[in-house]
């Protein structure tokens, strides 16, 4: 039996429900996904997510899809493969940046009490409107504020 028959017997025995033949797929294509995964991943992106952590995703959605999958001639499984994993690639990226954004936009308290602060604290409590952001930090310092005078 050639490779490519062995392939296409292990994807239609996945499609029926067959996990060990599944498994024997994706670990002859894990060398290829690797280093697909490894070539893609710029290093902010390594720092917070490995390679690894990464196809574990792509493998549980293979999981979960394999029923859906068509194959459509030698080369369609990996292609589907590497569909699934550079769209988990486009995810992390795009969760790294709202991560990335919500660090940028938080603000530190001040560590110790002065002018500017209380001066900060008055233009916070005193802004009208805004943004949802600008709202919530209003509330978020008159709460403070209030939980402040209570101790008093």
């Amino acid at each position: 039996m050639s490779e490519s028959d062995l392939t296409a017997s292990w994807i239609s025995a996945a499609k029926a429900g067959d996990e060990l033949a599944l498994t024997k797929l994706l670990a002859a294509y894990h060398p290829r996904l690797r280093a697909r995964a490894e070539a893609r991943m710029d290093a902010p992106l390594k720092a917070r997510l490995g390679p690894d952590d990464l196809l574990q995703e792509v493998y549980l959605q293979v999981f979960r899809q394999i029923g859906r999958f068509e194959d459509r001639g030698p080369a369609a499984f990996l292609n589907w493969l590497y569909t699934i994993l550079d769209h988990k690639l486009i995810d992390a990226r795009r969760a790294g940046h709202r991560q990335a954004r919500d660090v940028d936009r938080e603000q530190q308290a001040p560590a110790v009490a002065s002018a500017d602060s209380y001066l900060s604290l008055l233009g916070t409590l005193q802004a009208e409107g805004g943004t949802h952001s600008r709202v919530v930090r209003r509330d978020e310092a008159v709460g403070a504020l209030l939980t402040c005078l209570a101790r008093v």
